[in-house]
Parts: structure tokens; sequence; C-alpha cells
């Protein structure tokens, strides 16, 4: 039997080469047990007593440009399609009424005034912020628009303009996942100027009008201009429209 002396240089090179195999032999071991636990708990909700926790995986995942396949790989086409037909509301044809919408005289104290609010549901929860004056809600964007760009986070938007607070909105193509996040999808008006889209077709927007009334429905870059758009993005389904909840 050979035998080395610990501190030969072949007996240092036996003691490491065992100590990475430990290292390899637990990593791999921790992966597995990880990869076993996710599968189990993506199993259990696909297929476990509770819909609502399956629909809500089944739609959280296909918004993400690359989770859904996690949804794909469990469940047939045909039971994503109804799961997503059922918790999809459809579009509106409707548009703001801006002269439905009556701005109260409100003391100019209360005017620079910021309410955040915690909100939360069955479902969810999350932060309402309550701004008193809209004229202080713009729009922040990346910079240049196009395939050729990047896109910026709304950390970096918030920073830049010297903003309170910032909220995602909108949306950008990602094509197979590995977008730039410099393309819009939709239309983007900023300072009453059309910046992204189309005059003529149709777009489901978010945004104020000069007026610094909120602004929602289906419009075509035309009309919202005509309309006297300052700033405003694609956005939908709309929730809630000239008071009445849309529930179609």
């Amino acid at each position: 039997m050979i035998q080395f002396n610990k501190n030969s240089k072949a007996g240092v090179l036996l003691k490491a080469s065992v100590i990475i195999k430990r290292i390899l032999l637990v990593v791999a071991t921790v992966l597995i047990v990880t990869v076993g636990f996710l599968y189990a708990v993506i199993m259990f909700i696909h297929f476990g007593p509770s819909t609502i926790a399956r629909n809500t995986f089944v739609m959280s995942a296909l918004e993400s440009s690359a989770g859904g396949f996690l949804a794909e790989w469990f469940l047939p086409d045909e039971l994503i399609a109804q799961i997503v037909d059922e918790n999809t509301l459809k579009e509106t044809d409707e548009v703001t009424d801006p002269s439905l919408i009556v701005v109260p005289n409100e003391d100019t104290k209360d005017l620079d005034k910021i309410e955040i609010i915690d909100i939360k549901g069955k479902t969810y929860k999350g932060k309402l912020m309550i701004i008193h004056d809209p004229s202080r809600v713009e729009l922040g964007i990346s910079g240049p628009f196009g395939d050729e760009y990047e896109g910026k986070r709304v950390q970096e938007m918030v920073k830049a303009a010297g903003a309170i607070a910032g909220i995602n909105g909108g949306a950008f193509a990602d094509p197979g996942g590995v977008g730039k996040g410099g393309t819009p999808s939709g239309i983007v008006i900023h300072n009453s100027k059309l910046l992204w889209g189309s005059l003529s077709e149709l777009y489901s927007i978010i945004g104020f009008d000069k007026d610094n009334k909120f602004i929602v429905g289906l419009v075509t870059g035309q009309k919202a201009m005509d309309m006297g758009i300052r700033d405003a993005l694609m956005f939908g389904p709309i929730l809630v429209i000239n008071g009445k909840a849309n529930a179609s």
C-alpha cells in the first residue's frame, strides 16, 4: 500500500481533492433538494385543492416574460386558456368624460400633502399613495426609444427626475425574454408630444390631460392629442371608468 506524508505535495493535493469533492457533493445535494422542493410546491399549487392559488400562480407566471414556462410545463394549453379567459377583464371602448371630474377647492397647504396608506386583501398587499395636486404627477421616460437602447429601472428614473416616488407603468417589447427594454409597447405621450406610437391606431391609455385630469380609455393617438393629453402610456385592462367598475 502506498502512503503519502500529509505534509508532502501529493498529500496536500489529495486532501484538497477530498475537500473539493465534499463541497461539490454538498452543493449538489442542496440543489437537488431545492429543485425537488420547488417542484413539489408547484405541483401542489397546480393540482392541489385551491383553484385560487393555481389561477393566481398561472396568471403571475404568464405576466412574467421569462416565467411563463412554469405554468406551461404542468398544465395543458386548453386549461391555461380557460384560466386566462376567466381571470382577464375585457377591454372597454369607453373613455373618461372630463366633465364628470369636479376638482374641489382645496387649501393651498393641502395641495402639497402626500399620503401613503397600507392596503391589503386576501391575495394582495401594497401601498396607496394619495397625491392631492395631480399636476405633480408626471410621466418618466427611460430616454431614447428603440431596439438599440436599454431601458431603465424605476429607481433610476425616480432619481434622475428628483422625484419623491415612482410607479412602474406601461410595457416594453421583450422578444424571447432577452430584450433590452428600450422599445415601448403601445403609445407614449410626454409633455403633450407623441414620442411613440401611431396617430391612427387604437390604444388603451392611462394619463393626465392639460387640465391635470386623470384620463383612461380606448383612443387613437390622434384623439389623445386632440383631447389635450399631456402625459400617457399604454395600460389595461381598465378597472374603473367614469365612476363605474369594469365588470365585463
